[in-house]
């Protein structure tokens, strides 16, 4: 949640609701990176496959935002954070 003594940025003109929307996907992001960090980590151990499966879901996640996004044209509105999750996405082959 954006508290308002948060500089200002990128997304300080967005409305509420598109700020809210960016903020989930940069944790998503946060998480899918975290994610696939830690399921290298993991490789050779009994939790390997669960945390490539997480890794997985969370990369499915935000390919489904992406992809809403740009079906409702809200690439524009949301361009701070747009072009990190292409990266991450494409970095993971989608």
């Amino acid at each position: 949640m954006r508290t308002a003594g948060r500089k200002k940025d990128a997304t300080a003109g967005l409305n509420p609701a598109l700020a809210c929307l960016e903020d989930a996907l940069r944790s998503f992001l946060e998480e899918a990176r975290q994610a696939h960090s830690t399921a290298a980590s993991k490789r050779g151990t009994p939790r390997e496959a669960f945390e490539i499966g997480r890794a997985e879901a969370l990369t499915e996640v935000l390919h489904s935002w992406s992809n809403r996004l740009r079906t409702f044209e809200l690439e524009r509105d949301l361009r701070s954070i747009l072009p990190e999750i292409r990266e991450f996405l494409a970095e993971h082959g989608y």
